[in-house]
């Protein structure tokens, strides 16, 4: 099997795939020909647990199959269910027209519920007071007249049990996300030199001219042909199911998947919720503040307090000698810090593994995008951990392509080029679960 370079390119830039330049994507073209070759002809389950932006559930649907993504951070997770297949074909037809929140929406929270609303804004700063409660009047507003889709899932994907949280998809997904993707126009943000890393700006400056309705107007309209084109005319819609739920709580029977495409984090210590935090904010999330639960809970969290490694389970797993050698390092911090960072992650991606065991069938197949990583001049081929991690889960496991990466992010921190490091290699690996197994337990 020869599958293309997972690297975003031309076609991420613009429409569909380009609604929220998300750092971490692959390429919906690496996604078409994955599903092409591994899933069966007639529609099936397409799954990614770690779905971010959506980039597969939206190629899964648009092949006609079945999508179901999940992801820990609620905008990912909107954004996902916003490129629903259901409702470009409801659009096109003119069976259904944007916006439909209530224009009253400014009553739709109490003011004491706005006040602190603003009070938190004003102590982080992504957005001016006023654009803030705007904003989340809106979100609001369509929360409030949407259905729950939770229902519709359910019954349209016999395999998914009751659902953890929150689920996306149809209009109020799409109204969401269209209102979250123009907050940053409003504000001012400081860029440091990590790509995910953002520090709130001087929100006194640069101010628009156009309102917030007339920018919503303007990308509702944008955002619905980008939805139309995205998914042609002509073929037959498929269920999406976008959950906001961490990737061991995806709800879907033992056994019921037929594909599943990932990408788990990579060990550069990026921080995913913090490169968010302006649009979490608004759906009353904490994605900046130390003592974010959901920067800690995110697999390859940055921050370790409280973190007690698991010397049975690293042994169990074949991850002893490497975090033995990280924690003898020389450098400062590796005894402490970095051993528990990269045992968790450890830990954390052998639970990755076990649960798409868990979620294929037998027969089923998984192609997961994964890059090594150096710890100053200890190198840690992740490529080769994921492929024994899947092993010990009773999955068969091939590298199908390595490439190497040419521009990687630790020349950001110039102390690190003084240590003898090597190239980064990215490699794509398919897992298949035994036909001969039956059901993992």
């Amino acid at each position: 099997m020869r599958v293309p370079t997972a690297k975003r390119g031309l076609e991420e830039r613009t429409g569909l795939l380009a609604w929220f330049p998300y750092y971490a994507g692959f390429s919906a073209e690496f996604v078409r020909t994955s599903i092409r070759e591994l899933a069966p002809k007639q529609p099936c389950i397409v799954a990614d647990p770690m779905n971010g932006s959506g980039t597969t559930t939206a190629v899964a649907q648009s092949l006609g199959h079945y999508a179901v993504g999940a992801d820990l951070n609620p905008f990912m997770a909107i954004l996902a269910g916003a490129k629903d297949s259901n409702l470009a074909n409801l659009l096109r037809t003119n069976r259904i027209s944007l916006p439909l929140c209530p224009s009253d929406s400014t009553k739709a929270q109490s003011e004491t519920q706005f006040r602190n609303d603003i009070s938190a804004a004003n102590e982080q700063r992504w957005l001016p007071p006023e654009i803030f409660r705007t904003i989340r009047c809106f979100i609001d507003a369509v929360e409030t007249a949407a259905p729950d889709p939770s229902e519709s899932l359910a019954t349209a994907l016999k395999d998914i049990n009751a659902i953890p949280g929150k689920s996306y998809c149809g209009t109020a997904a799409f109204q969401i996300g269209a209102a979250l993707t123009i907050a940053r126009s409003f504000t001012n943000l400081s860029r440091l030199s990590n790509p995910t890393w953002l520090k709130p700006g001087d929100n006194s400056s640069s101010r628009p001219q156009l309102t917030f309705n007339d920018f919503l107007v303007r990308q509702l309209g944008q955002m619905t042909e980008d939805l139309k084109r995205f998914f042609g005319e002509g073929k037959k819609e498929r269920m999406v199911a976008s959950l906001n739920c961490d990737f061991r709580a995806i709800p879907l029977n033992a056994g019921s998947v037929d594909l599943i495409v990932t990408s788990p984090p990579y060990l550069t210590r990026l921080d995913y919720s913090v490169s968010t935090a302006p649009e979490l904010a608004l759906l009353g999330v904490d994605g900046h503040s130390i003592s974010s639960s959901l920067r800690r809970s995110q697999m390859g969290s940055l921050i370790t307090s409280g973190a007690t490694p698991s010397t049975e389970i690293e042994v169990e797993i074949g991850v002893a000698r490497l975090l033995s050698q990280i924690a003898s390092h020389r450098s400062k911090a590796s005894a402490n810090y970095y051993r528990k960072f990269f045992s968790n992650y450890f830990i954390s991606a052998f639970a990755l593994i076990s649960k798409l065991s868990h979620l294929l069938k037998p027969g089923g197949k998984a192609i997961l995008v994964v890059q090594d990583s150096w710890y100053k001049d200890i190198h840690i081929d992740l490529g080769q951990l994921y492929a024994n991690f899947a092993r010990k889960a009773h999955l068969k496991a091939k590298i199908i392509r390595t490439e190497t990466v040419k521009r990687i992010l630790t020349t950001i921190n110039r102390s690190a080029l003084a240590y003898n490091k090597g190239g980064i290699q990215e490699h794509v690996l398919v897992l298949e679960k035994k036909k001969s197994n039956g059901s993992h337990k």
